[in-house]
């Protein structure tokens, strides 16, 4: 019996230490660097402790990056769960071609997503515009990622457009879970299609909701590529997220520890809303019991 335990052990060490050479060691490094003054190149270096968190939550541009995650993330979980309910529910139904429809639909979650910013890119820049003149339409005659007030909602379209594909098939899936005697005997006692959603679909696919709820934000929190692909941050850093003020720290200024404290804050945020949302969990759980 010992001897099959060790075996196992042996058989998991190797898992353990390439997992702890590439995440663990390399968590506990940057934690380490964002208490200096690294810039990344030098070899040289000085703990400076606290100074480069109070700077991120000092500066104006750290801070408006913050913000705009946060709204953002709030923005993108929200469209996407209900999207992916809207569709799931749709795709549910029995109609002619469902299965080819589902499959051209889930086509945008194969796609990198710098790929979907950089097609997104193009559009804005230059489809939009020649349609609005073409049409006489003022408010299309230019990109809709060139503004301020417009550019937020562009990241969250093209996002969108891709993020909701894996986001249905998860909620498809919980529908299909759901026992199809219910409905009919509800159906019987007469009650409508909005009464049968409210007391049969929503209580089964509730679980499910909650994952791709918890899944939007955390890509919401995370965003980086749409905003690189898209905006640059722009304009006038009005798009700023917390990856893409960290990039720019790092690769711009070569401000490396600054960067890094960016990524540690980051990195505690999800990590607070994940504890947040198992603690929630808990007490829902223990309340149905």
């Amino acid at each position: 019996m010992h001897t099959r335990k060790h075996l196992h052990v042996l058989f998991t060490l190797p898992s353990l230490v390439i997992y702890a050479v590439f995440f663990v060691f390399p968590l506990f490094l940057g934690i380490y660097y964002s208490f200096t003054d690294w810039n990344g190149m030098t070899a040289s270096y000085h703990l400076i402790g606290l100074k480069n968190y109070f700077t991120v939550f000092s500066t104006g541009r750290a801070m408006s990056a913050l913000g705009f995650t946060m709204r953002y993330a709030f923005m993108l979980s929200i469209t996407v769960t209900l999207l992916s309910l809207f569709l799931a529910m749709l795709l549910n139904q029995e109609f002619r071609g469902r299965s080819l429809v589902r499959a051209i639909y889930f086509f945008p979650a194969v796609l990198s997503a710098l790929v979907v910013g950089l097609i997104f890119n193009e559009i804005y820049y230059r489809i939009v515009p020649l349609f609005g003149k073409m049409l006489g339409i003022q408010a299309l005659s230019k990109s809709p990622a060139s503004s301020p007030d417009t550019a937020p909602y562009a990241i969250l379209f093209a996002n969108v457009w891709q993020a909701a594909a894996i986001p249905t098939t998860i909620v498809l899936a919980g529908l299909q879970s759901v026992p199809r005697d219910l409905y009919e005997a509800a159906s019987i006692d007469g009650a409508g299609a909005a009464c049968r959603f409210r007391y049969i679909t929503l209580p089964y696919i509730a679980p499910t909701l909650s994952v791709v709820l918890v899944l939007s934000v955390k890509d919401g929190l995370l965003l980086f590529d749409y905003v690189q692909a898209i905006t640059g941050g722009g304009p006038a850093g009005s798009t700023h997220s917390i990856g893409t003020f960290l990039y720019q720290q790092a690769f711009e200024y070569m401000r490396y520890s600054l960067s890094v404290a960016s990524s540690v804050v980051l990195f505690l945020l999800v990590a607070c809303f994940g504890a947040f949302y198992i603690f929630l969990m808990n007490r829902l759980e223990a309340k149905e019991s």
